[in-house]
């Protein structure tokens, strides 16, 4: 008999690896039993999307993965230690989904990745805002207001019998399931008055308005905002509600649709309230938001590391070695001259300082004046532009930026040095 969870058992022996059924198995999953080859565990790790959880990457015949998983004592066998830094990366990311019934990561949770602390996500699919702190898709509503209707529809018995709520509920799956409602009858455009043939117009799933193609796609392509409004009026008044993504990409053309992507992720990044960094690697999309102690970036799209200190990518230098190297480049590289110049603009403009002990470049995007250099360590007081303390380390106050001996700050824009 197969002895669970170790190498070389007899069902190893016998059987290949019941995830590529090609080459020998090495280990039996404790939980599932399926024999598994040292390449396909590793491959489940490089696919794993969330930290610590490794999937048996067995797949049933009805295209269901198997719900195993593969201890941490055993993959660890078995992967690089590149791939477990990499998987070690994404422990302060959660698998998401998208909610929105008609998109394609609806329901997949682990489709998407958010930072934990996030409370909203648009959805790189569809384009449409996720609330992650109540699951569910509220526009112009906060939470509050959203769970206080909900339960007020509730009291008043406004929401339908259970039966005919799923018979409602169905009809509009039926529709929602097509990548596109067209008409089917003729029917005047209310945006340009112009008679539509059946099937040249849209019936806009969110808010059921009829337009023609020509008419989103001019309202899509002048919209000032990423999440485009219904072109249509109700009662008089713009209509409120958001076209969605099947609607936009029946629409526009390949180039225009991809467009409007780019530049729903831009106004997401730019308007949102957390610190957010961008991908230094040239025509990446990539971008995060991430705390103040955080100070390596790990873009999933390109995969390049981004150093948030000097704002930068280096890998295999420190931020010092990397500025040395730079400033020795910079008379025959434009583009090591072009961040050389960066780097001296945001000196001159007090956007960044110069640790007083090693030289090297530090940039703040958050958080207190209270730093310390990640080259030498030295405490840093951001407010002075200096070091914190005296010759003698920490405590001694006979030098660095003194704040509040005596009750006095260091500097009048001081926000905590201490």
């Amino acid at each position: 008999a197969a002895v669970r969870g170790y190498e070389n058992a007899t069902k190893v022996q016998e059987d290949p690896c019941d995830a590529c059924n090609d080459a020998k198995p090495d280990h039996v999953a404790a939980e599932c039993e399926h024999v598994l080859c040292k390449k396909c565990i590793q491959r489940a790790v490089e696919n794993a999307t969330v930290y610590g959880s490794i999937m048996c990457p067995v797949v049933a015949d009805s295209s269901q993965q198997c719900s195993g998983r593969i201890m941490d004592d055993v993959y660890k066998k078995y992967v690089s230690p590149g791939a477990l830094k990499h998987m070690e990366n994404k422990k302060n990311w959660l698998p998401a989904e998208c909610f929105l019934k008609t998109c394609p990561n609806q329901g997949k949770r682990g489709s998407l990745l958010v930072k934990r602390g996030t409370t909203y996500y648009v959805c790189p699919r569809c384009l449409v805002r996720n609330c992650w702190t109540c699951r569910a898709i509220h526009y112009n509503m906060t939470c509050e207001e959203y769970m206080v209707k909900l339960v007020a529809d509730l009291d008043a018995g406004k929401l339908e019998d259970p039966r005919e709520k799923e018979k409602r509920y169905q009809e509009l799956v039926s529709i929602y399931q097509q990548d596109v409602v067209t008409t089917t009858n003729e029917f005047e455009c209310s945006i340009c008055f112009a008679d539509v043939e059946p099937g040249k117009g849209i019936i806009l799933k969110n808010c059921h308005h009829k337009v023609c193609e020509q008419c989103l796609a001019d309202t899509a392509k002048n919209s000032e905002k990423a999440e485009v409004q219904c072109p249509c009026l109700e009662n008089g008044q713009p209509c409120q509600m958001a076209v969605l993504d099947s609607d936009l990409r029946a629409c526009l053309s390949k180039e225009g649709y991809e467009a409007l992507q780019v530049r729903s992720l831009r106004e997401a990044e730019n308007r949102s309230k957390e610190p957010a960094f961008h991908c230094k690697t040239p025509d990446c999309r990539g971008w995060c938001f991430h705390d103040q102690n955080v100070e390596l970036f790990e873009c999933p799209l390109c995969n390049k590391n981004n150093c948030l200190r000097c704002e930068e990518i280096h890998e295999g230098m420190t931020c010092a070695q990397y500025q040395a190297d730079l400033k020795r480049r910079a008379d025959n590289d434009a583009a090591a001259r072009a961040s050389l110049n960066f780097l001296e603009e945001m000196l001159r403009t007090q956007q960044a300082m110069r640790c007083p002990q090693c030289r090297i470049v530090i940039i703040k995007r958050v958080g207190c004046d209270f730093m310390v250099c990640t080259a030498c360590q030295t405490q840093l007081c951001w407010a002075t532009k200096g070091a914190r303390w005296g010759p003698g380390g920490v405590g001694d106050i006979s030098g660095g930026c003194r704040c509040n001996v005596n009750g006095v700050k260091c500097h009048p824009t001081c926000t905590t040095c201490h």
